[in-house]
């Protein structure tokens, strides 16, 4: 096992982003988190990551001890834009979709869904593929009741306790969460026949800065990084894409045929994305620093009532913030943190703030009639050329 000091990947030096230090944190499931947890750049293969210290994994227990996926939407999947935007569509099923178009499915088989939380890709399966067995693993116990209500689904806390090779795993939402990817992926390897699929959902950096934030995420990935851990181990990169607003990555592996080896990056790609990572940091930084000069003269209200969100009332405190805004209609009327969720329609651009990644916020500003030049020049985030 590779050193907490040194690259989870390939157990290279890790350059530290020391500004990451001024913000405060949050965790997966939208809870501000008091704790803090460094930043780091592997200067060999340019993969970002947390340190795998004590202290950090203590508080990722900590976290998944008490955890509860989306707590503001009653239950219901989380709501993303679909292809070529247009109105909110469930994450599951926004995937499902895009799945269908590139890999069409026989209804037969195995779904295996890593992290199943409430089911809400399973029971879609359920609805789709009638003919499919589906099986739902996730390390907390709250699960089993939500999976074992679907038609052909178990239910399972170990992924040993699988023995049936799959036709497809999905991991969405988890691979960020696992100390040792590298390993787990092998793992997962061994369970696969030569047929089987790996369907995987991350968020990135590159799109959404605000991923920096999140606590519990062990591993921050670009398409370069996740491409060369799954070729080196064996696997062939089927397809790469941005879904969910186009700001997370929806891979596809198989198991290759042979081992294909990537090249680690060269010196300049490594230091493109150490350029990305400290322009995101530029971007928090306007951000916060937005809100604490609206909030000497006004009560903030925040766009949104996810992660930006959790993290900006972290920020400013409960006494500096009115309300939060938010255009699903599953939210509004709920609160969070304590402050209500009220539909986004009366939008006081004076004190409203959007902690969202730079692309649904400028389009957003523009939608309620103000272009923020000064932050879209200074802290935009654009894929880094690798």
């Amino acid at each position: 096992m590779i050193k907490s000091s040194s690259c989870v990947s390939c157990g290279g030096c890790l350059f530290p982003f020391d500004r990451i230090d001024q913000f405060c944190l949050v965790s997966s499931d939208c809870r501000p988190w008091k704790a803090k947890a460094d930043l780091l750049l592997c200067e060999n293969c340019g993969l970002v990551q947390r340190a795998r210290t004590e202290a950090w994994k203590q508080g990722c227990a900590r976290i998944y001890q008490s955890y509860f996926a989306y707590p503001q939407g009653s239950e219901t999947d989380q709501k993303v834009k679909g292809r070529g935007g247009g109105a909110l569509q469930s994450r599951s099923a926004e995937l499902l979709k895009t799945f269908k178009i590139n890999y069409p499915l026989l209804d037969q088989g195995t779904w295996l869904d890593i992290g199943c939380g409430q089911g809400h890709l399973l029971r879609l399966c359920a609805q789709q593929f009638p003919g499919m067995d589906l099986v739902g693993i996730d390390a907390s116990e709250a699960s089993r009741p939500y999976i074992e209500q679907i038609e052909r689904a178990i239910f399972f806390s170990e992924l040993e306790d699988c023995e049936t090779p799959p036709s497809i795993i999905s991991m969405v939402h988890v691979l960020e969460h696992i100390p040792w990817p590298q390993e787990f992926l092998i793992g997962l390897q061994k369970l696969m026949s030569k047929h089987s699929l790996l369907l995987i959902q991350i968020p990135t950096f590159i799109r959404n800065p605000i991923d920096l934030l999140i606590y519990d995420h062990g591993t921050f990935f670009t398409e370069e990084s996740l491409g060369w851990i799954a070729n080196n181990i064996g696997f062939s990169v089927e397809s790469m894409e941005y879904v969910a607003g186009n700001k997370e990555l929806l891979v596809v592996l198989k198991k290759a045929n042979r081992r294909i080896q990537w090249m680690l990056p060269d010196k300049d790609k490594i230091e493109a994305v150490k350029k990305t990572v400290a322009s995101s940091i530029n971007y928090l930084e306007d951000i916060k620093r937005e809100a604490q000069r609206i909030s000497k003269k006004y009560h903030v209200r925040i766009f949104g009532s996810s992660i930006g969100a959790s993290w900006l009332y972290s920020e400013l405190g409960s006494e500096g913030v009115e309300c939060f805004l938010d255009q699903d209609q599953e939210r509004v009327g709920n609160t969070f943190l304590g402050k209500p969720i009220l539909p986004a329609v009366d939008i006081k651009l004076d004190r409203t703030v959007f902690p969202l990644d730079p692309t649904t916020r400028q389009r957003l500003l523009t939608v309620y009639g103000q272009v923020d030049n000064r932050l879209s020049q200074k802290g935009a985030v654009h894929k880094a050329d690798l």
